[in-house]
């Protein structure tokens, strides 16, 4: 990921001792929280992962649920190459329940190889929208 400057961006995530990442930041993840406040975060992929286990532990308990609504099931759509078995694009979305407090998250996923993107949205149960952002080939 390169900054405004053309200059190499490294990952913001700091260990608890205060020690800076050192990796390139290959993912840019943006947190909508639902009381209207923004995080724009630069990171490496292996904090990508970090950065989502955290947003998801700094929310509100979810509600009671009441019985009978299940979220939705999955879906996935793939779009192949002509006359070929190569898979050149492929969303998913549905819905995650989580093992820490039993609450669902709506996903949609997005991995396009013919543009080297790769796009994940998460909408919380609270209203909290993260969206990471990152080339296909950054991801893997």
């Amino acid at each position: 990921m390169q900054g405004s400057s053309g200059s190499t961006v490294t990952c913001q995530w700091q260990t608890w001792l205060w020690r800076k990442c050192k990796e390139v930041a290959t993912h840019t993840v943006t947190i909508d929280y639902a009381d209207r406040r923004q995080d724009v975060w630069h990171i490496c992929r292996e904090h990508e992962k970090e950065v989502k286990k955290r947003v998801q532990r700094s929310l509100p308990p979810p509600p009671p649920q009441s019985g009978g609504l299940m979220p939705r099931g999955s879906l996935k759509a793939k779009k192949m190459g002509p006359g070929s078995r190569k898979e050149l694009s492929r969303v998913t979305t549905g819905s995650s329940r989580s093992t820490r407090d039993g609450s669902w998250t709506e996903i949609e996923r997005v991995t396009d190889v013919e543009n080297d993107i790769y796009r994940e949205v998460l909408e919380y149960h609270d209203g909290t929208v993260l969206k990471s952002e990152a080339r296909l080939r950054d991801h893997s």
